[in-house]
């Protein structure tokens, strides 16, 4: 008997996506590579080709439209060195403000972090310019979240970020230049040359909020 054979247009797909999950699986280009001041190794111009044909076309639709998107900026090859966080200023109907937080990761004890992981991942993309088609579902949630009586309802949400950009720490040669010298604990852990400031308060999206919306989702009549 005769074995079945599977559908060229199957093949073709799972060629494809193999494709896609692989273009965007590979990391950008330093700088100097991207910019072309350098034309770098081999490896530095697949990722060149890559982000310039490949990631930036339908494969982006493909790969962000049913949420099969994953970046390793968390590992490698440079590790993220952004460090962000968000809130709202919600204004009342009798004239009274509130900030009102989201969810803080670096906040919670270890088990709250696991079960609010996703909240830290969802405000990355969140209070980017590029997602800002998300600012007003977001603000009006945040509006939802301050609702406490159909007497006095939210009418304002002003969406703020708060975002600072941790510094480069010491290099492997420096921390073992002079390790033989330190003494204590500073021996194992010297402070950093860099110390990161604090976090800048930006605001970034001003948003009427939709009471009758609101009402409707409190399930106030």
């Amino acid at each position: 008997m005769e074995g079945k054979t599977t559908h060229p247009l199957v093949k073709a797909v799972v060629v494809f996506h193999l494709i896609a999950i692989v273009s965007w699986s590979l990391p950008e280009p330093i700088p100097p590579v991207r910019n072309q001041q350098v034309s770098g190794s081999i490896l530095d111009q697949i990722e060149y080709q890559n982000d310039k044909y490949l990631q930036g076309s339908f494969i982006f639709q493909y790969i962000q439209t049913p949420g099969l998107f994953h970046a390793w900026d968390m590992f490698a090859p440079d590790p993220t060195n952004r460090n962000v966080w968000g809130d709202a200023v919600v204004e009342f109907e009798d004239g009274t403000t509130e900030v009102v937080p989201y969810p803080r990761i670096a906040t919670y004890p270890i088990l709250i972090k696991v079960q609010k992981e996703r909240y830290r991942k969802f405000y990355e993309r969140a209070h980017l310019d590029y997602y800002n088609f998300m600012w007003p579902d977001f603000a009006q949630r945040m509006a939802y979240l301050a609702a406490k009586s159909p007497k006095n309802p939210p009418r304002m949400v002003r969406l703020r970020r708060h975002l600072k950009f941790t510094p480069p720490t010491m290099t492997a040669a420096e921390y073992f230049s002079g390790f033989g010298s330190r003494q204590g604990i500073e021996k194992w852990l010297p402070a950093s040359p860099q110390v990161a400031g604090p976090f800048p308060e930006e605001p970034y999206f001003d948003w009427v909020v939709n009471q009758e919306q609101l009402f409707r989702a409190k399930g106030w009549r």
